[in-house]
């Protein structure tokens, strides 16, 4: 199904285009100015861009990062663990570890899940 294993899968019910979970594939890791820890993703698949407003664009490439301060991504610290989730201004630019976040856009509130049938489960229970 995957070329790869997946690291984990993203799914959120409060996004829609992310209510059916994605395959999340490790990259690169990444620093936010305060030194806190972010990560670059593959998604599989690709996630329309419809933040601010629809462009057209499918989003092939993310960042993420723990939206508590007591959670991490390296390694994660639990599962479901609640994420932000950004858009790059352009996924093929070279990224740098720590100013990635120049030009990134926060689209979504998600978590990660170990399995694809956990984002599942989470995202279609009442």
């Amino acid at each position: 199904m995957y070329e790869r294993t997946p690291t984990f899968f993203l799914a959120s019910k409060e996004y829609p285009n992310l209510i059916e979970p994605r395959a999340c594939f490790e990259d690169k890791k990444l620093h936010g100015r305060t030194g806190a820890e972010f990560m670059l993703v593959r998604v599989e698949p690709g996630i329309e861009d419809v933040r601010p407003f629809p462009t057209g664009r499918v989003l092939r490439r993310v960042v993420l990062g723990s939206r508590f301060v007591e959670d991490t991504l390296y390694p994660v610290s639990r599962w479901p663990l609640h994420v932000y989730v950004y858009k790059l201004k352009r996924e093929d630019a070279h990224l740098q570890a720590d100013t990635w976040f120049q030009g990134a856009t926060l689209i979504a509130w998600a978590a990660v899940y170990r399995t694809m049938e956990a984002a599942r489960s989470a995202v279609w229970s009442a």
